[in-house]
């Protein structure tokens, strides 16, 4: 009995649409619990239920941590900035490294070449970092007010183009929500 490639299309192209819904393996490899955290790392809830005021303050907020704003829409809840980390934002390790360096090409001897790979290595590319604001009304009277900030950072790796990935580090996401936390505080004490 002969095949009719006719009758087998529609079947392949549904096959071939269901494997582009397939999630990317770098979020297969993620495991639910450690999904879960993350949401929680980015996640506060603020008693307020003016989803616009919070939205303002979170606009604010970004903007003084000098953030440009992108897009922002208060009917969906979100906000949406990108700022370039500068060559100077070295971190604590980064520094050590610069200042070892430094001695080292003052000292000179064997520790200068050692001291100039150091700083060559260390040598800041530019990296983005981009973030998004996402507001949510939530509780039974929609009293409350969901916030989820999202840090995402690009870099650039041995000259080439890094790929995204979500900042994961605890005290980033603290400090925003302390800042975003007395920001709502002192906007409610004077008005």
């Amino acid at each position: 009995m002969a095949r009719h490639p006719i009758k087998s299309a529609p079947i392949l192209l549904g096959l071939l649409l269901l494997t582009g819904c397939a999630a990317p393996a770098s979020q297969m490899l993620t495991s639910p619990e450690d999904m879960l955290a993350q949401r929680q790392l980015q996640t506060r809830h603020y008693e307020s239920a003016d989803e616009e005021r919070i939205l303002m303050a979170c606009t604010a907020l970004l903007q003084d941590l000098g953030f440009q704003i992108d897009e922002g829409t208060s009917r969906l809840g979100v906000v949406l900035g990108y700022k370039m980390r500068d060559a100077n934002a070295l971190t604590p390790g980064q520094r050590v490294a610069v200042g070892a360096a430094a001695l080292g090409l003052l000292v000179g001897g064997y520790t200068a070449p050692l001291a100039l790979l150091l700083v060559d290595k260390i040598q800041a590319k530019p990296v983005r970092i981009e973030v998004g604001v996402f507001t949510r009304k939530i509780g039974v009277d929609g009293d409350r007010i969901a916030v989820r900030i999202i840090f995402r950072e690009t870099g650039h790796t041995d000259g080439r183009p890094g790929p995204p990935h979500i900042i994961a580090d605890a005290t980033v996401y603290q400090e925003a929500f302390d800042r975003l936390s007395k920001a709502l505080a002192l906007e409610a004490r004077e008005s």
